[in-house]
């Protein structure tokens, strides 16, 4: 009886400090509505799509949805700007702006993170996958 309490006691304390430190309903938070997956191999995606070098054997990273999102200090050979326009932020450069249907860019450096501030909503540039 005693230990079943405990275990109680510490699950309904992560709920309760859960409840009390996530952001209320409808709070706005700078990364509210972006978006970073692992791409699904195959498919074309209207993503901005960021490709890790080949010695990596990491599959791409999509970034979808304005808003601003961290990727770390991940090193990435190149990207894709999909049907979005944004930004690329680098740890130890000038940060590089993109815009929808650019097709493939150079990056060979550190990404930080990618704000994505629009998108076309004409034409759905898609970047391979």
């Amino acid at each position: 009886m005693r230990k079943s309490f405990k275990v109680a006691t510490v699950f309904t304390s992560a709920a309760a400090a859960t409840a009390v430190f996530a952001p209320a309903a409808g709070a706005a938070t700078a990364t509210a509505d972006a978006v970073r997956y692992n791409c699904p191999i195959g498919p074309r995606t209207a993503a901005t799509v960021l490709y890790w070098p080949t010695s990596k054997h990491h599959g791409p990273t999509c970034v979808s949805s304005i808003g601003l999102i961290s990727v770390g200090d991940t090193y990435f050979s190149y990207f894709c700007a999909g049907n979005y326009f944004g930004v690329i932020n680098f740890p130890d450069r000038v940060s590089r702006y993109y815009k929808p249907g650019e097709g493939y860019g150079t990056l060979k450096d550190k990404v930080t993170s990618v704000n994505i501030t629009g998108w076309n909503s004409g034409t759905y540039e898609t970047c391979a996958t």
